[in-house]
């Protein structure tokens, strides 16, 4: 669902750059205005883009210039824009009232024409307290889902979102921490007063994106140590719950080990959301199952606020989202009845009983199998087998629930969770041989197995 070119972002950055001057103390930040490259094939049509977003909605716009611009890619967890500024602080990115060039202007309902959605923006120029936006989907008299571009006081807006702000450079040098190889003896807690710039990080791995920083002589309250990809890290749990690294020196010798985690076997009931504290050590993957590689690990005593309980692969699970915007999970024990379940109704329909042009509805609820280019999802429970590219499901009809069909969760689906689809859908076409049928879902035909619809 992610793409992202190094010399692509590079090239972006020097063409958004030139002519930028910007000096210490300095009040003005001015950066072309790009105009309307929003991409071709998104201009007509429906359904979702790379992101997931709807096309040519404001925050379609603003994740496409994050990208191409910027060399960011948006995060899971983004939908609305009324959204945008919390779910950016939850996720420890930086929201104030202070613009920069490539930073996002976010709008809360009613502020500066938006509706009661929100609205987010992608900011071209700074001069002074003067801020120039560039923006789709805000009607000035061009019509709607169209390029707009507009200058206002920088106080107009309830937020601005600096996910990845644009600088005088595009190399990393400017913006990388540089850690000492030599040893630094401190205590497992206390206040750390920092003697040069230090990167903030949501994972300890030196490669991992830099969320924020502290400048030289600014400090922070810490509560762990650890060692890990050859560097020590002080940690401290942000005010979002989300727990941040800081490499403070470069290890001389290093000794890497990696034992393997097994879960306990219990059913425990668990909320769906909270803080986790480990009794042991425990992997954390990039996907739920077992045999998927280990990304990190927790120790025991560590803890992590999860936003997501799931069951996959024999094991219940906790999920959250990383500060790099990657989804992970966790297993913490495993499920003593794994007897397969069905989770949609089963309907009497046959295909047979079925014609194109009926209009069918999909009762229950189905499991995600996964997620597919293009922002689309799979669900073998609503395939009736293993999916292929003719099961794919435009995820813009659906509603993510729990397993029950509770409405449930961020409306972010990744394998493992939980989805209904609400509503009428018309019969496209017809395979009595195979008993499945063709549904017109969202954008996408999606074949389904007859059992799984009511006509």
């Amino acid at each position: 669902m992610t793409f992202k070119s190094k010399l692509a972002s590079v090239s972006a950055l020097t063409l958004i750059l030139a002519g930028t001057a910007l000096s210490a103390g300095a009040s003005s930040a001015q950066a072309a205005v790009l105009g309307d490259n929003y991409p071709l094939q998104w201009k007509s049509g429906w359904g979702p883009d790379t992101w997931g977003m709807y096309k040519r909605q404001c925050t379609s716009f603003v994740a496409f210039r994050l990208s191409s611009a910027n060399g960011f890619t948006l995060p899971g967890g983004y939908g609305n824009a009324i959204t945008w500024g919390s779910v950016a602080r939850s996720q420890g990115y930086r929201v104030d009232m202070n613009p920069a060039v490539g930073s996002v202007a976010w709008f809360g309902n009613g502020v500066n024409g938006a509706g009661s959605y929100g609205h987010v923006a992608w900011v071209a120029e700074v001069n002074g307290d003067m801020v120039t936006i560039e923006e789709y989907n805000f009607d000035s008299g061009q019509g709607p889902e169209k390029y707009w571009k507009r200058t206002f006081h920088k106080s107009k807006v309830s937020g601005y979102i600096h996910f990845k702000d644009l600088t005088t450079s595009a190399t990393k040098s400017t913006t990388q921490t540089t850690v000492t190889a030599s040893p630094v003896a401190i205590s497992s807690s206390g206040t750390y007063q920092f003697t040069s710039r230090a990167s903030i990080k949501g994972e300890p791995k030196f490669s991992s994106p830099e969320l924020a920083y502290y400048d030289k002589g600014q400090s922070v309250f810490y509560d762990k140590i650890l060692e890990a990809d050859g560097y020590k890290w002080i940690s401290y749990m942000s005010s979002s719950g989300l727990r941040r690294y800081i490499p403070i020196t470069k290890l001389t010798n290093t000794v890497t080990a990696t034992p393997v985690t097994t879960p306990q076997t219990n059913n425990s009931s668990l909320a769906s959301s909270g803080n986790y504290q480990f009794t042991s050590r425990v992997s954390i993957k990039n996907e739920p199952k077992i045999s998927a590689t280990e990304v990190a690990y927790y120790d025991k005593g560590q803890s992590v606020f999860y936003d997501k309980v799931l069951e996959a692969d024999g094991y219940k699970w906790i999920s959250y989202m990383s500060g790099s915007g990657v989804r992970r999970y966790i297993p913490i024990s495993k499920l003593t009845n794994t007897t397969p379940t069905t989770s949609a109704t089963t309907a009497s329909s046959k295909s047979t009983d079925i014609a194109v042009g009926d209009s069918v509805t999909l009762p229950g609820t189905f499991k995600v199998t996964s997620n597919v280019s293009g922002g689309f999802i799979t669900s073998s429970d609503l395939a009736g087998k293993t999916p292929t590219s003719l099961h794919y499901i435009d995820p813009t009809p659906v509603v993510e629930t729990d397993k029950s069909g509770k409405t449930y969760g961020d409306q972010v689906l990744y394998p493992g969770e939980y989805f209904s689809i609400p509503g009428k859908y018309k019969v496209t076409k017809v395979n009595t041989t195979n008993n499945t049928v063709s549904v017109k879902i969202g954008s996408r035909d999606t074949w389904v197995a007859t059992t799984k619809v009511v006509k």
